[in-house]
């Protein structure tokens, strides 16, 4: 494996919580960071709070919607296969859940039945299908793609609410 210093890491919502404490460890490491988010200024601003907290200059911002599949689409033909597929070997690692919660098809949106948790666990668990479809797809090219559980009750905004 290449050292950190070596690589280049998209990280997807790294304006708060997770995302940005990821980024801000991988930048004090010396990596080359591409920053996700969807609010351009909270981007701008996350990229000034860790260039200035890590010394790191070798950070990009991205602004995509991933509630708009056209703004996921577009992000990843301008940047993430073609990227991955040079770069190989490469990886994608999801970050999802042992919170996981069957997905009820008839009502996948949860528009009838609406709980937030169940949402969550439902997201969770399509997160780790959709890794295992992506690594089936992308058997063979150099480029693997995992999911991990981070951690049980991590002081984030969400378990903190």
């Amino acid at each position: 494996m290449r050292p950190v210093r070596a690589q280049v890491i998209l990280i997807t919502g790294a304006t708060d919580g997770l995302g940005k404490a990821v980024a801000l460890q991988l930048a004090r490491s010396g990596a080359t960071l591409l920053l996700h988010g969807r609010d351009e200024a909270r981007g701008q601003r996350t990229l000034e709070e860790i260039r200035t907290q890590t010394g790191n200059t070798r950070l990009q911002w991205y602004r995509a919607d991933f509630a708009a599949l056209s703004q996921v689409r577009a992000l990843a033909e301008r940047l993430l296969l073609p990227t991955l597929h040079r770069s190989a070997p490469a990886r994608i690692v999801t970050v999802s859940s042992a919170g996981q919660a069957p997905i009820n098809f008839r009502d996948v949106m949860l528009e009838h039945h609406y709980d937030g948790v169940q949402a969550y666990c439902q997201s969770k668990l399509a997160l780790v299908m959709f890794t295992f479809d992506l690594a089936e797809e992308l058997a063979g090219t150099g480029v693997t793609a995992n999911c991990l559980h981070p951690a049980t009750y991590m002081p984030t905004k969400m378990v903190l609410a």
